[in-house]
């Protein structure tokens, strides 16, 4: 038996005629049991006035976390948590004037935060405090710093939209530091910028790493195993093709490697009614598929080997309205 946490959120009442950064009112922890299929809200939270956007309807979610030393670390858009576990106690805060819409953190080997901060299109590293220890451009031809200002607060600001690579996911492999850019499709070495991974597909969330491989997905459902030593993808999985309906799966981000064969894949639901450039792709899908924004939020059990599907945990019925990531309690 595993205990599987959740992070995401649940939707404002009116979410439906919001455009996406004023969407989601509570961030939230989710666990589901993979023995008996029980699903249990874990943990809530506000961030607080002075630490968010000014306007009052900007998003409060959970976004992409990690499990470290039994502690659970976790970000909200501009802000990052640490809970023990199994009581979710909060033991740990940091925030930092530059943090917006954060998409991932991660605690590295000195104890500090490696932080995807999609608004700035940079990583950093964060002491536990919160004291800035370094910052990475995610893009190899410009300088953010020439479009923000060092001296901004820009947890206050809404959204710096648009971005120029959207970094969502930091991950390691020896001594590289990588990232995953939303925009251009791939997986970026900071540490060593001659490393990229194209993976070529829709544009692409997570970056989990197990020896030298790191897997992906793509927002519009597949599943893409690269190796990190050549640089090269390795395989691909179409999960619309395992699934075997016409209906659109979701929005497919959050990823937990199970074995060899099986994974875990969050999918949220689309809205049809907001439909954006970053999800062109279902316009596209919709004319060949129908019931578009139809299946819930949820986690699925693939058995890629096997190209069949072993579980689904329907997390929306307890008021999970979307998944960031999917984490194995330790």
């Amino acid at each position: 038996m595993s205990i599987y946490y959740v992070t995401g959120g649940r939707q404002r009442p009116n979410a439906k005629g919001h455009i996406e950064w004023f969407s989601y009112g509570k961030a939230s922890i989710f666990s589901f049991d993979d023995r008996n299929g029980s699903i249990a809200e874990c943990a809530t939270y506000s961030t607080p006035i002075e630490i968010r956007p000014e306007d009052p309807k900007a998003n409060i979610v959970f976004k992409a976390g990690s499990i470290a030393k039994g502690n659970l670390v976790v970000c909200t858009q501009t802000e990052i948590l640490t809970y023990s576990l199994p009581d979710f106690r909060q033991i740990g805060y940091a925030s930092h004037p530059w943090l917006n819409d954060v998409h991932h953190v991660k605690v590295n080997g000195d104890g500090n935060f490696l932080v995807a901060n999609t608004g700035l299109d940079l990583v950093l590293e964060l002491t536990p405090a919160g004291k800035l220890v370094k910052e990475w451009s995610t893009l190899v031809d410009e300088n953010p710093w020439d479009r923000f200002d060092r001296e901004k607060d820009y947890r206050r600001v809404v959204t710096t939209k648009p971005h120029h690579s959207h970094p969502n996911y930091v991950f390691e492999h020896g001594d590289d530091l990588w990232v995953s850019r939303f925009v251009q499709r791939d997986a970026f070495c900071l540490t060593n910028p001659s490393k990229r991974i194209n993976i070529g597909l829709e544009k692409i969330h997570d970056g989990v790493v197990v020896g030298d491989q790191v897997t992906f997905t793509t927002v519009d459902g597949h599943v893409a195993v690269a190796d990190l030593l050549s640089c090269k993808v390795l395989r691909v999985y179409d999960l619309n093709k395992i699934t075997g309906n016409d209906k659109t799966l979701g929005w497919c981000r959050g990823l937990h490697i199970l074995d060899e064969d099986r994974v875990l894949v969050g999918f949220s639901r689309l809205r049809p009614s907001k439909f954006r450039e970053n999800v062109r792709w279902v316009k596209f899908k919709a004319g060949m598929r129908k019931d578009a924004g139809k299946l819930p939020t949820r986690v699925v059990c693939f058995n890629l080997e096997k190209q069949t599907i072993e579980g689904e945990f329907n997390l929306e019925k307890e008021g999970c309205n979307a998944v960031f990531s999917i984490l194995k309690s330790e």
